[in-house]
């Protein structure tokens, strides 16, 4: 095989472009298939042989044609051009000319390496630093840098405000804590950093005090994560602190202020060696070109005030005889060297044991000094370091000076290239840090919603991992509904530059949750992105919810206990009436003939006050004061006896169904009260029907109430947690609406034509009374249903105390004391009471009624004590009466239940207790069964 041919085939396996072509006319002699791909060219290689190099590869050949006639090779020379068909590409080049003895003149031979996806790579590279950057410039929150010993490195603009009052945190860094807070606060900023730094556990969003410029106390949100190195290392930390003092929602645009990167210097030959190398290095270059001896290299910290020495001369070095050589310097200490600094200019020395107000003196066994010169190297300003030489033969002038500083700021362009490359790997992993720690959720975005970026809390959020996020948009982080509104955001962000709103997310999972959308544009380039910041607020809307709910709850319940305290005043005014008007129709009745024509209508009057009576008692029940006899009763068999009359009770179409529970607890209860109770929601049920076909169900049983269950009832006065009875009906009538629920328990509020509006009022206090609570389901046109709950006890069995047989012919005799307020009330007991052969005493207060007690304490049979009265009332009239004479029967009268009324009064000695209104035989019975002869 001729060896063209081999060579051609070889050359197909490279993935480089070769060629070789004649310098003189430019003919290509071989060519490769991967320099016809790199140059978009549709050929066989072979077709390329005898064509002009220039016409295929276009000016960038010519140019490196024109160059290889001078240097005669070219190495790496990388470019970009433009393909015949428009396509923008990199190549790195390498280029020669050889003798070529078989055509017996010069060619070139060439390499072309496609370069295009590396260059790409570092745009991006690029794009996302200045990214970065923009992310930092954009946070609100407080951020900062510290490295191991706790000091500051790096600050934004929003930690500048609140600890120095601008936004310059330049003064910050350097210093810790301890130089702008109070010694117990910067101690607890720096035990939290010391446990980071020692452990590389973050600390997450604790909420801490702090203070501002001003003095102004303020509390942080603050979370704090370590920094590692290439190794792993911790180096420092990075933290976040958001102001909740006043818990506004601010944007979540998020800005930091990082120390700008500096630009890149050009590479040379000693871009790979080491600090303490190129040091070394340029020193002994600056002395050799300087024509000295020794010399020396130091650097000067940040304001200037102490210098470091990194490097002597060789020379100097075997010279000098001092044992140990400091290494820092403090420049305010420092003799003639150090006046390159304080005058900030170059310093010559030429005659150094010359009398100099500058110098002081040389330590012992330093290499002794004829001639010095230093220069100090700025960067922007501020001195960086400063090199001196000395023991020139000559005289040292200005020629000396430009070199020496060429040299070195030669060397300081080289330290700042190796920082900057540190500086930028270091910030790249600062900021990706950050990004990912920051606690809320952060997208970066196209315009048209794609995902390009989010962090772990916005990965955490919403349910997808990292790699899923980024194949989404915004579309499918939302509800579908919600979707429709998108494009009204996108105009807003190209329009206004962002915006601030609530919206709805959706997860993974499909739940839809309200959120905070913090949205703001940035450009970068010609590019423009949207950096959008997510917060969910379904905690926040719980709240607020729950805030309301209570404050309803306590608007009812604040309602009732003044309605309530109302019902319960006219009650037992009215009561005193009542006792009168129907006790005086009850002795009537005991005095008339059975055959006497005023009996009926006396009996009318008797029944009128009864039903009067009756109305007390619902209004007593709603004030949670009414008339308890309590038993324990079984609800599933009170409920049961019942049947019969509640069948007759509701509307021919209602049908009954019930569903009672095996094994209900028993609750302590007044049973003709819970009567009332389930008559109430029964009739109530059957009005919600009317005259259509309906159904009332009617269950009992028993649950286990949480605090959760129980605050979101009727009535919830912080019960406790536990077993709870209840008996609910249910109903398939109209409904109600929310208006009408909300005024369900108003006494006097009715939806029927006609009706009091007491029912569900006074149900509402006999379970009130009986601490219990009711719960309301209902939807217009779909029904309602009432749970009413008891608490359990702990009683296996009830009993019940039976109704004292009256004995009206029984008569009695003896001193009997009436103390009451209500004329009528007094004249009653007397008439009664005379009837039967007492003799009675009558006092109108508390006061009275003590001073009559005290004066015939050993003739009276019994005290008749009202509880409520002017001037003293009941309970300080029975101390005052034990106090006297123990043994005197005393017993309580008042239109208030029993339990309420009597508990003051538990252990002291209280005889019995006569509830208003009552009846001559009520009062005959009382006497005869607490104060027997």
């Amino acid at each position: 095989m001729p060896m063209q041919d081999l060579l051609q085939r070889v050359l197909e396996f490279t993935g480089e472009g070769v060629y070789r072509y004649r310098y003189d006319d430019g003919m290509v002699l071989l060519a490769n298939r991967a320099l016809a791909r790199i140059l978009d060219l549709e050929l066989d290689p072979r077709e390329l042989i005898g064509q002009n190099i220039h016409n295929l590869m276009g000016s960038e050949a010519a140019a490196l044609h024109g160059e290889l006639a001078s240097i005669g090779e070219i190495r790496g020379r990388q470019y970009a051009f433009t393909t015949g068909k428009g396509v923008r590409r990199w190549v790195s080049h390498d280029a020669f000319v050889v003798e070529d003895a078989t055509e017996q003149t010069r060619v070139v031979e060439g390499i072309l390496r496609d370069i295009t996806d590396t260059k790409r790579a570092e745009e991006a590279l690029l794009r996302q630093s200045g990214l970065l950057q923009t992310l930092m410039d954009a946070m609100p929150d407080l951020i900062f840098f510290k490295d191991e010993k706790s000091r500051f490195i790096a600050g934004n603009k929003a930690l500048a405000r609140l600890m120095l009052g601008h936004e310059d945190a330049a003064p910050l860094l350097g210093k810790t804590d301890f130089d702008f807070y109070p010694p117990e606060l910067a101690a607890r900023y720096f035990a939290d950093d010391c446990h980071v730094i020692l452990t590389g556990e973050p600390i997450m969003a604790i909420e801490e005090p702090t203070i501002d410029r001003a003095g102004n106390s303020r509390w942080l949100s603050t979370t704090k994560a370590p920094i590692r190195d290439g190794q792993g290392r911790i180096v420092g930390i990075v933290g976040i602190g958001r102001d909740i003092t006043h818990n506004q929602r601010v944007e979540a645009a998020l800005r930091l202020d990082e120390q700008r990167l500096e630009a890149l210097y050009r590479l040379s030959q000693m871009a790979g060696a080491s600090l303490q190398e190129l040091s070394e290095f340029t020193l002994e270059e600056g002395i050799r070109l300087a024509g000295s001896t020794v010399g020396y290299l130091a650097f000067l910290n940040d304001d200037e005030t102490v210098l470091t020495m990194y490097a002597w001369s060789r020379e100097a070095m075997e010279e000098c005889l001092i044992s140990e050589k400091p290494l820092i310097y403090p420049v305010e200490k420092t003799g003639l060297w150090g006046e390159a600094v304080r005058q900030r200019k170059p310093i010559i020395t030429n005659d150094y044991d010359a009398p100099n107000p500058w110098k002081k003196g040389l330590p012992d066994g330093h290499v002794p000094l004829k001639r010095h010169m230093n220069v100090p190297i700025f960067e922007g300003g501020r001195i960086v370091l400063v090199a001196g030489v000395g023991n020139k033969a000559t005289d040292y002038d200005e020629s000396d000076v430009r070199q020496l500083s060429l040299l070195m700021n030669g060397m300081w362009r080289l330290v700042r290239q190796r920082q900057s490359e540190e500086a930028l790997f270091e910030s790249e992993r600062k900021y990706r840090t950050l990004f990912d720690v920051f606690p809320t959720a952060i997208f970066l975005e196209e315009l048209d919603g794609r995902v390009l970026d989010c962090n772990a809390a916005a990965c955490e959020m919403y349910g997808w991992t990292h790699e899923e996020m980024l194949r989404l948009s915004v579309r499918d982080l939302v509800p579908e509904d919600f979707a429709q509104r998108l494009p009204d955001f996108a105009d807003e962000n190209r329009q206004k530059g962002g915006f601030f709103t609530e919206a709805l997310g959706r997860r993974k999972n499909g739940e839809v949750f309200p959120t905070e959308v913090n949205s703001r544009a940035m450009t970068l380039g010609d590019h423009t992105l949207v950096l959008v910041s997510v917060r969910d607020i379904t905690e926040s809307k719980r709240l607020i919810e729950e805030r309301e709910r209570l404050n309803l709850q306590i608007q009812q319940t604040q309602k009732l206990e003044s309605l309530g305290v109302l019902a319960g005043g006219i009650a037992h005014d009215f009561n005193n009436l009542l006792t009168g008007i129907l006790g005086h129709a009850s002795l009537a009745l005991m005095t008339l003939s059975p055959v006497s024509p005023a009996r009926a209508n006396i009996q009318q009057v008797e029944t009128a006050a009864r039903r009067a009576a009756d109305l007390t008692k619902q209004l007593l029940a709603y004030s949670g004061k009414g008339r308890f006899v309590i038993e324990h009763v079984q609800i599933s068999e009170l409920v049961e006896e019942m049947m019969h009359l509640l069948e007759v009770s509701v509307s021919k179409k209602c049908s009954l169904r019930y569903h009672f529970a095996a094994d209900t607890p028993f609750i302590e209860a007044d049973v003709t009260q819970i009567r009332q109770v389930v008559m109430n929601l029964i009739i109530n049920a059957s009005e919600a029907i009317g005259d259509r076909s309906g159904t009332i169900t009617v269950a009992t049983g028993s649950m286990l109430c949480t605090r959760a269950y129980l605050s979101d009832t009727y009535l919830d006065e912080m019960l406790p947690e536990g077993r709870y009875v209840f008996l609910e009906v249910s109903d398939t009538g109209c409904g109600m609406t929310p208006e009408t629920r909300a005024r369900l328990f108003d006494p006097f509020f009715t939806t029927k034509f006609a009706g009091r509006g007491l029912g569900l009022a006074a149900l509402l206090g006999i379970v009130r009374g009986h601490r219990g609570a009711v719960k309301v389901y209902s939807e217009p046109g779909k029904g309602s249903t009432f749970k009413v709950l008891f608490p359990a006890s702990d009683m296996t069995s009830g009993f019940s105390t039976a109704d004292p047989v009256q004995n009206t012919e029984w008569k009695g005799g003896g001193l009997i004391l009436v103390v009451d307020d209500e004329v009528i009330v007094r004249e009653l007991a007397a008439d009664a009471l005379g009837c039967k052969g007492f003799e009675v005493l009558l006092a109108c207060d508390g006061t009275e009624g003590v001073a009559r007690f005290r004066e015939h304490e050993k003739e009276l049979r019994a005290v008749i004590l009202d509880l409520t009265m002017p001037n003293m009332d009941g309970i300080e009239a029975f101390s005052e009466m034990r106090r006297i004479n123990a043994a005197v029967p005393v017993i309580l009268s008042s239109g208030y239940n029993e339990q309420d009324a009597t508990e003051r009064f538990a252990g002291k000695g209280l005889a019995g207790f006569l509830h208003k209104p009552y009846r001559v035989e009520d009062l005959l019975d009382a006497i005869s069964r607490f104060a027997p002869d």
